[in-house]
């Protein structure tokens, strides 16, 4: 764990030790180590790849002629490879004065002087050299020939062979480097993959509308936290399991029919739907929805977004009443009561019947306006249209087309029933409407008012 950040770390090569004592049978060991971080730096483990020297020690023994004995010896002077098997790791299998120190103290004298060189000793030649394996181990290759000429040849001394023992740590170095990065790429990519689906669902969660999941049948998978918050419900009182059509109206079936039949059908829709919060109260929404398609031609997801219209609805009514409306009164305006008159004519010309048309105006209505002002003079016309509306049946039409005239149509009246309504208006109005406050006394019909 003291490791740097991408620093690599080669162990000693022993016999593979754990909780101190060597695997059986014996196998040489070379440990590669590196820290592991995470995203922020700090340490979140440890990688460790065992290399197993085998072939190592084989191969060095492959390098030599007959006439060549090779040794390897660690920094201490202990055989990892030897000729003479029991001197070969005698310091992990109790043997610990099995040493080079120990049986040849002169040769080992002169490795510790000189990192490298030759020494005829006993009538055999040694030659040495210190590998420098990492910045805490060396190794000492020892080569002993019983050939005088050999010297000048040791392959220990070759380029080749320098070369070859560097490429086999490097290659090492190379496969634990591989290793740790792959599975740097993999923790990389599975932590990258989990923000991302944190952040899909914080953004379906907390989108500005609201969505739902369906399946083909319209039965609900999912609903994000907007749309719950905008029907009434808590987080955890999710609508899973329930039918899209168990919220909306008896009115918006017909519409959500269509709906699903494009979701299955992998076609884009947009239509209003009245659904019902959970407190029952109605609301007007607009989905719209996109789907999934399989190859097989099946639906996979079905989406749908669910947008509160309710304002923009009772904005359009609104518009609708003043386009419409008598702002004054609540009657039709001019402009209405032509398409309704024009409706009514269109079917007698169909159906035939009759059709009775009444003209009113109020007298000296200008007199009204001029001694009590114009704000009495509102609150008289807006009494002669509740007189009237009282004494009309639901089928008739009553509009103001200016200022103090009205005109009343009567469908199926003919003119003597027609003069009967408008004297009894007349008479209605005059006597303050049936016990409803009198508006003004300074008013009432003209008489000349045809019917």
């Amino acid at each position: 764990m003291a490791l740097e950040p991408g620093e690599t770390y080669l162990s000693p090569m022993d016999l593979n030790m754990e909780r101190g004592e060597p695997e059986c049978p014996p196998r040489p060991t070379l440990r590669l180590v590196r820290r592991l971080a995470d995203s922020q730096g700090q340490p979140r483990g440890i990688l460790v790849l065992n290399y197993s020297a085998d072939k190592l020690l084989a191969r060095l023994r492959t390098l030599f002629s007959d006439l060549d004995q090779p040794m390897l010896l660690n920094a201490e002077g202990y055989w990892m490879l030897s000729p003479v098997a029991e001197d070969t790791w005698g310091w992990l299998l109790g043997r610990p004065q099995k040493t080079l120190k120990a049986q040849r103290p002169a040769l080992w004298k002169r490795i510790q002087a000189a990192p490298d060189g030759m020494l005829a000793l006993e009538g055999d030649l040694f030659s040495y050299a210190r590998l420098k394996i990492s910045p805490s181990d060396a190794w000492i290759v020892l080569i002993q020939t019983r050939s005088p000429d050999w010297h000048v040849g040791a392959v220990y001394l070759r380029p080749w062979f320098q070369a070859l023992i560097v490429g086999l740590f490097a290659m090492a170095a190379a496969l634990v480097y591989f290793v740790i990065a792959a599975g740097e790429q993999r923790r990389a990519a599975r932590e990258a993959e989990c923000r991302q689906l944190a952040q899909f669902k914080d953004l379906y969660d907390n989108a500005p509308i609201g969505y739902i999941t369906l399946t083909a049948t319209g039965l609900i998978t999912s609903v994000n936290q907007t749309l719950l918050t905008c029907l009434g419900y808590r987080s955890d009182e999710k609508l899973s399991g329930q039918y899209f059509s168990q919220l909306v109206s008896n009115a918006s079936r017909r519409q959500l029919s269509e709906l699903l039949a494009s979701l299955s059908a992998g076609e884009d829709m947009q239509c209003r739907l009245v659904i019902y919060r959970k407190n029952g109260e109605p609301l007007t929404v607009l989905c719209s929805v996109s789907s999934l398609i399989s190859e097989a031609n099946t639906l996979m997801v079905g989406r749908c977004s669910v947008l509160d219209i309710s304002q923009q609805v009772a904005l359009e009514q609104s518009l609708e009443r003043l386009a419409y409306s008598d702002p004054l009164t609540g009657l039709a305006n001019r402009r209405h009561f032509d398409e309704l008159a024009y409706r009514e004519i269109k079917r007698l010309q169909r159906e035939g019947g009759s059709l009775a048309a009444l003209a009113l105006d109020i007298d000296r209505f200008k007199v009204v306006n001029d001694t009590y002002g114009h704000d009495i003079g509102d609150e008289v016309l807006k009494s002669l249209a509740d007189v009237c509306r009282s004494q009309l049946r639901g089928g008739d039409i009553m509009a103001r087309f200016g200022g103090e005239e009205f005109t009343i149509l009567l469908p199926g009246a003919d003119a003597a029933e027609g003069r009967a309504k408008a004297e009894a208006l007349r008479a209605g109005a005059d006597a303050g409407g049936s016990g409803r406050r009198r508006p003004h006394p300074l008013y009432g019909i003209d008489r000349r008012g045809g019917a």
